[in-house]
């Protein structure tokens, strides 16, 4: 007996984590004892949970059905490490010595188990982001129905990302076979006697430079941040170190922050649909085809129809143009969620930097504020490029030029006094400039957003660390403002000049330089010293 309970010291021998939890359940370790000395009795699922939710009333209640997986005969049936210690504290009886003994032969039990599992069994923690409540054969355990929100967050998310890139790349293959069946990689219309048009696939930074670089990069950056936040970073503010260390109302409350936001991804799928592909292939090129002429539009493979019907039909361009604008609306759309779970990533680190009590390394919690910061950055930095290939196709449409490349060079060589000839134009607009316009904008006002957040986070963080101390002059915690600002600002300007600025093309070559040294440096920041402490973050990706 030790403090009126039933004890047995933990056994020796290579228990595995089941069998050795499954022995101390029958055996009553840890039970109240009666008083006329009977043996002590089993322990069942729902008195053993009530024995371990009051070993520490100030943490969060375990439910029946985590015991229960414990206690499954097969299956998955593993345990987080604050419940395997407070599981030790039930079995050593509340005494820290024989609490520690139990802690680390249950530790050794569950090590075993992880590293050889048997009978198809898995120890894996029920917070497990590979937890799948589905597996579970027996029980009636409610599964949580994937909405828009937490379907992307999966595609964005762990394995589910080179899915996503493969429907990213199929699309566009699918768009290229069509547009090479057609003849339309590269193809000219002649705009006045003395000059011809280069409107082919292949020569529009959309269809090559956005997709092929642009796009996938900043998939693989949020994704990169996301997985990250979702396993790691939200365990260093929670007091743990990896995913295995999550409680399971951990795990709920990021699922249901998640869930929560539903409604802004239905408006970004509807406005994608509505606006980026029905308004613009359905009210542009669909209503020219049935007038016959492309008035104030600009001529691109979707109009090349209505200047050369005897090169391709209206039919061939209708399908065409369709491909082309769902494939737009697919990546506006991937571009608008992205930003969605940046908002939703900086809205959570705040929180738990205010509402955090517990015992956290606080310059690891102020690098993972950091971290989602500069992801905000490197998303916003993407998209700008995103507008910026899409200004320049739309700007060459409306330049005298007879193709891209010469219009470009033509723009450089010009500012530097190499060649008299000067660019011109023509009397044509496009509805692209709307569009570089939204990107812009959002990406600007998510990065401004995410990197006020953190900053209010990592600010919490730091006075709680000083006794509430405020410094006279406030400071925006550990992200660099005036990196971010110099560098969105040079890049509008850039977009802003192109094809209404000669020279436009300078300012191209130094904002990819800028870019490209923002996107590989080594990320540090340096904090600013309190009470002789200094300290120096490193923010790598």
């Amino acid at each position: 007996m030790v403090n009126g309970k039933h004890y047995i010291e933990p056994p020796t021998g290579d228990n595995d984590f089941r069998s050795l939890i499954q022995a101390a359940i029958a055996a009553g370790v840890g039970r109240d004892v009666s008083a006329n000395g009977e043996p002590a009795e089993p322990w069942t699922a729902e008195t053993l949970t009530a024995a371990i939710n009051q070993v520490e009333s100030g943490r969060s209640m375990i439910d029946l059905r985590t015991v229960q997986r414990w206690l499954a005969p097969q299956g998955r049936g593993g345990i987080s490490v604050p419940n395997l210690r407070r599981l030790a504290m039930v079995f050593g009886c509340g005494d820290a010595s024989k609490a520690s003994a139990w802690q680390v032969a249950l530790m050794r039990a569950r090590g075993r188990k992880r590293s050889e599992p048997r009978n198809g069994a898995d120890d894996s923690s029920p917070d497990d982001s590979a937890y799948d409540p589905a597996a579970i054969p027996a029980g009636d355990v409610p599964i949580r129905t994937p909405s828009l929100a937490s379907s992307w967050e999966a595609w964005f998310s762990r394995d589910d990302t080179l899915k996503l890139s493969i429907l990213i790349w199929a699309a566009y293959a699918v768009n290229g076979l069509v547009n090479g069946i057609l003849g339309l990689l590269s193809v000219s219309y002649s705009v006045t006697p003395d000059l011809s048009k280069e409107v082919g696939f292949l020569w529009a930074p959309t269809w090559t430079v956005l997709p092929a670089l642009i796009l996938p990069l900043f998939i693989m950056r949020v994704s990169f941040s996301l997985t990250h936040w979702r396993s790691y970073g939200r365990c260093r503010l929670l007091g743990g170190s990896s995913c295995y260390t999550r409680t399971e109302e951990d795990a709920s409350l990021w699922d249901a922050r998640i869930d929560r936001t539903a409604f802004p991804f239905w408006m970004i799928l509807v406005l994608c649909l509505g606006g980026v592909f029905l308004a613009q292939w359905v009210g542009i090129c669909l209503r020219l085809y049935a007038e016959g002429e492309a008035g104030i539009y600009q001529i691109d493979r979707n109009l090349l129809t209505l200047v050369r019907p005897e090169f391709v039909g209206q039919g061939a361009s209708a399908v065409v143009s369709m491909f082309g604008y769902l494939y737009s609306a697919l990546y506006v759309f991937i571009f608008l969620t992205a930003l969605m779970f940046l908002f939703i990533m900086a809205g959570d680190y705040e929180w738990l930097a205010h509402n955090n009590d517990g015992e956290i390394e606080q310059e690891v919690a102020i690098q993972e504020g950091s971290r989602i910061a500069i992801s905000a950055f490197d998303s916003a930095l993407l998209i700008g490029w995103a507008a910026i290939a899409i200004k320049l196709q739309a700007a060459y449409l409306s330049s005298d030029a007879t193709n891209i490349a010469l219009w470009i060079f033509h723009d450089l060589t010009g500012v530097l006094r190499l060649s008299a000839d000067v660019n011109g134009t023509l009397p044509n607009t496009s509805v692209s400039h709307f569009t570089t316009f939204l990107l812009v904008a959002v990406a600007n006002f998510a990065l401004f957003v995410c990197a006020s957040r953190v900053s209010r986070g990592q600010m919490a963080l730091r006075q709680r660390a000083q006794g509430g101390y405020v410094p006279a002059r406030p400071l925006f915690g550990y992200v660099p403002w005036k990196t971010f600002a110099i560098v969105q600002v040079f890049l509008v300007c850039t977009l802003l000049s192109i094809g209404q600025v000669q020279g436009f093309s300078l300012a191209l070559v130094c904002s990819v330089v800028l870019s490209i040294w923002c996107l590989t440096r080594r990320r540090t920041r340096s904090g600013t010293k309190y009470h002789g402490t200094s300290t120096i973050l490193h923010c790598n990706r």
